[in-house]
This record gives structure tokens, sequence and C-alpha cells, in this order.
């Protein structure tokens, strides 16, 4: 599957079962090629679905960092320009 939420070249869809207390107990969707446009918002968005999110590697959402509270701060900063950013969002 792709998404739109690139600029240029629609980006990559991959879910698979996902880790949130034990492998497989929860859903994992990735995204790559996501705009710098739709980052962080999207992470804003999602942070009411999901229980983990990551931007680029960088955890911006998790039941253990944070008390459980979405860093917004931490995903702006994660977000790079253009379409190269790339979600993993995992939820129960």
């Amino acid at each position: 599957c792709t998404h739109d939420l690139a600029a240029f070249t629609p980006g990559a869809v991959i879910g698979a079962p996902g880790t949130v207390n034990t492998a497989g107990d929860s859903w994992s969707i990735e995204l790559d090629g996501v705009s710098s446009f739709a980052c962080p918002d999207l992470a804003a968005t999602m942070a009411k679905s999901a229980s983990i999110i990551t931007i680029n590697g960088t955890t911006v959402l998790s039941p253990t960092t944070n008390n459980g509270i979405f860093e917004a701060g931490a995903a702006n900063s994660a977000c790079t320009l253009l379409d190269t950013n790339t979600f993993v969002f995992t939820g129960l």
C-alpha cells in the first residue's frame, strides 16, 4: 500500500503485529516518506489512538515514557525536512 502524505512521491504503508507489552499483543503501522508538512501534526492526531509512536527512531509516545503523555516538542524535533520522515504507530 501507499499513502499521499508526501509532497512528491507516495510513501509505503506497512502493517504488522506489534509489541506494547508482549510480542504480538498489538497492531503496528509504519509509514515512510512522510512530508515535513504532515509532521508532527500526524503524530499528534494519532496519539489519540496509538500506544507507542516513533518518528525517525525517536519515541514521542510510550506508556513508559513521560507518563504516557504525547511529547509534542520531541515530535517536532524528530521531524526532518521534505519527504524523509518515517513513522511507526503501535496500538492495542
